[in-house]
């Protein structure tokens, strides 16, 4: 009896947002709770309440999101203006009563508060700049990778750099988690951080100062903070088709345990991290691409249909639990989150 009054007062109820959409990117709706399938710590538990939620461009509530555009991280030269455009390209896809904001990762100029207005919009984009790194090969390197200082190959000496992208995004976060019942998107333009956590042997050859445990540890600290926040990130590259190899490998889930991929080719660790950032959210990264209206479309059709799914747990400590989700239906991509930490 105690046993179970026990487990009465520590089960609560949990509410995770799930995006289902189809082959084209198009929310599908009429789901119910018979269509979904929910494992906590891989068992199975019942799925108390779905609610179907729809955000039309007339919306009187209409979707939140901050264009955050990384001005830190060094960049191949040229990509500025294509991170422009495509930040151009969402403000226009942007309906009458959504709401957004610009962020620069380093430069205070590019600060514009959540706002229905396009201009002020278009304004703050247009003062970004992107800080350029070194874009070199190396002859002598038959993997035609970039010399030390290039944008995909980890630098010490770029760890202020890389932590500022990261920790302003966390700052970012924390603004963004004070808006309750509402879904928050973070749209992340950024040629990303060439880094792939946590590989030994390379941070061994890489990293022998061991300035990569910092960049790791913001890392999760960001995912950790969106999780919590109901934040969800959606990554763009602005580099366009920067690989010709095969695509990239799906990315693990990055809890405070679990490591993103082993990646080796040009290009590879920047788009793996911008993966993981994603994934880890609920979202997903526009890479290799060289449509720049491709990240706008894609990601307002994420945002205007989703899924509140509840469902009882057990937390009887405040460990991360991971979840997954998925839907009897064929053909359908699910996006989630893939886990969350117990309210204390």
């Amino acid at each position: 009896m105690l046993t179970a009054l026990l487990s009465l007062v520590l089960s609560q109820s949990v509410v995770m947002d799930v995006t289902v959409v189809d082959k084209k990117g198009v929310p599908v709706t009429g789901l119910t709770a018979a269509d979904f399938v929910v494992l906590e710590d891989a068992k199975p538990v019942r799925v108390s309440a779905v609610d179907s939620v729809t955000v039309s461009p007339e919306a009187a509530d209409g979707r939140i999101a901050v264009l955050f555009m990384d001005d830190s991280t060094p960049t191949p030269t040229g990509e500025g203006k294509q991170a422009r455009e495509i930040a151009h390209h969402f403000i226009d896809a942007l309906g009458p009563t959504d709401v957004a904001g610009v962020l620069f990762a380093a430069g205070a100029s590019g600060v514009q508060a959540l706002t229905t207005d396009r201009v002020s919009l278009r304004a703050a984009v247009n003062r970004f700049e992107a800080r350029v790194g070194n874009w070199s090969t190396s002859n002598s390197d038959t993997g035609n990778r970039l010399v030390r200082g290039g944008f995909d190959r980890y630098d010490s000496g770029s760890i202020a750099l890389y932590r500022t992208t990261l920790q302003s995004l966390y700052r970012l976060i924390g603004r963004l988690s004070v808006i309750e019942n509402r879904r928050k998107a973070i749209v992340m333009i950024s040629s990303g951080v060439p880094f792939t956590p946590p590989d030994p042997r390379k941070l061994a050859v890489d990293d022998p100062t061991g300035t990569a445990d910092a960049v790791l540890e913001d890392m999760r600290m960001v995912i950790r903070a969106a999780q919590m926040a109901r934040v969800t990130i959606y990554t763009v590259d602005p580099g366009g088709l920067r690989l010709a190899v095969a695509a990239l490998d799906e990315v693990t889930s990055l809890t405070a345990e679990a490591p993103a991929p082993r990646v080796a080719a040009v290009g590879r660790p920047n788009q793996a991290f911008l993966r993981s950032l994603s994934i880890n959210t609920g979202g997903f990264a526009t890479v290799n691409t060289n449509d720049t209206r491709a990240a706008a479309t894609g990601i307002m059709k994420d945002l205007s249909g989703y899924y509140l799914i509840r469902f009882d747990s057990d937390q009887a400590d405040d460990r991360f639990r991971a979840v997954s989700i998925r839907v009897n239906r064929p053909g359908v991509t699910v996006r989630a989150r893939p886990g969350y930490w117990p309210s204390r």
